[in-house]
């Protein structure tokens, strides 16, 4: 849908949020599945995958915390949620990063 034709929207302006920025130990949370080995802490990623690639059905996230320096932390998942972290520009890492968009028709 075009901004044009978007109903409702604030003539003063419009504020985009996102998903704030979190440490990489904060972000995400322990893959469970019941074909995960259970030595290794997979980090969930998306859609019946773990953050290093393992998909499987069932796939889901725990109610636990990944915990990427822990010593038996999956070094695939470490790796990549490395390159994620990395991707987050500095200036969008604080609390109230919101960007605000003026609408020009």
């Amino acid at each position: 849908m075009s901004p044009r034709t978007a109903p409702n929207l604030p003539d003063e302006g419009l504020a985009i949020g996102f998903q704030p920025y979190l440490p990489v130990e904060m972000r995400w949370e322990r893959a469970v599945a019941d074909g995960l080995p259970l030595d290794v802490s997979h980090a969930f990623g998306i859609f019946d995958r773990t953050l290093c690639g393992i998909q499987q059905v069932g796939v889901s996230p725990s109610d636990y915390g990944w915990l990427p320096q822990l010593g038996n932390a999956c070094r695939a998942c470490r790796e990549a949620a490395g390159v994620i972290d990395d991707r987050w520009p500095q200036a969008m890492r604080g609390e109230d990063a919101r960007v605000s968009v003026a609408r020009r028709l």
